[in-house]
């Protein structure tokens, strides 16, 4: 079996073991280049929409018929609701495109065609446009693998989020210990004041809330949070914690 990937232009092969009949999904997929994202991201599968930039935004750079069958597949095995089809944007994620590029068009004619030869089928909900993959498309995804053309997917939407929050939380972590530790340098001074208001012990307790919580959340990020893989969505509170993280953010 021979496994294709593109780097810098240039196609680069491995050779691999011939008898492998079954399709797995795993970390094939995943692309060993990593962009940062910027603080701004969150995950789209169940929080905000995805403000960072985008890996492949040129044609030049635009998915194959097969790459686009390996993104659905992947976005309808990680997402986080039990689906059997997804969004456009969850797909333009996992091929690592904005959905503004040429690129995504050409995925979206791509995608078109697939569902006219009855590789994938297109329906709606929530009135949004959704597209799933049909048993003639695994069977084609399937073939693709088993024949060496193997597509590979840059690094899956919840594996970028997760790299780069660790990113952000190791360069933010001193700041974030640093803003905690002067709510308690505020607390300790009160305590030798005579007479506080009742006000401010509950306006500090909500700062002094907010502090360490946001501290857990960065040290979760750093130390904590499972690296996830591409079998499945990540369920772990990552994602949850990186929002309460609030990189970027001034206290």
């Amino acid at each position: 079996m021979v496994a294709c990937a593109h780097k810098s232009g240039a196609a680069r092969c491995e050779r691999r073991p011939r008898g492998t009949e079954s399709y797995e999904l795993p970390a094939r997929w995943q692309r060993t280049v990593v962009r940062p994202l910027s603080a701004c991201y969150e995950p789209s599968f169940g929080a905000s929409d995805l403000k960072e930039e985008p890996i492949m935004s040129s044609i030049q750079d635009a998915p194959t018929a097969e790459l686009v069958l390996a993104a659905v597949d992947r976005a309808v095995v990680q997402s986080v609701r039990p689906v059997s089809d997804v969004s456009g944007g969850a797909i333009s994620d996992h091929l690592a495109l904005s959905p503004r590029s040429g690129a995504w068009r050409i995925a979206r004619r791509h995608l078109l065609a697939l569902v006219a030869e009855g590789a994938v089928r297109q329906g709606r909900r929530n009135g949004s446009v959704v597209w799933g993959l049909t048993s003639s498309g695994r069977r084609r995804l399937a073939r693709i693998v088993r024949l060496g053309v193997q597509p590979a997917l840059p690094q899956s939407p919840q594996h970028r989020l997760w790299s780069d929050s660790r990113r952000l939380a190791g360069q933010e972590v001193d700041r974030v210990r640093a803003e905690l530790a002067a709510v308690l340098g505020e607390g300790t001074r009160l305590l030798r004041e005579a007479t506080v208001p009742a006000a401010t012990w509950l306006e500090l307790s909500s700062r002094l809330a907010r502090a360490a919580e946001r501290l857990g959340a960065v040290v979760y990020c750093i130390a904590e949070w499972p690296e996830p893989g591409e079998d499945g969505p990540d369920r772990s509170r990552g994602p949850r914690l990186r929002r309460l993280a609030r990189f970027g953010e001034q206290p």
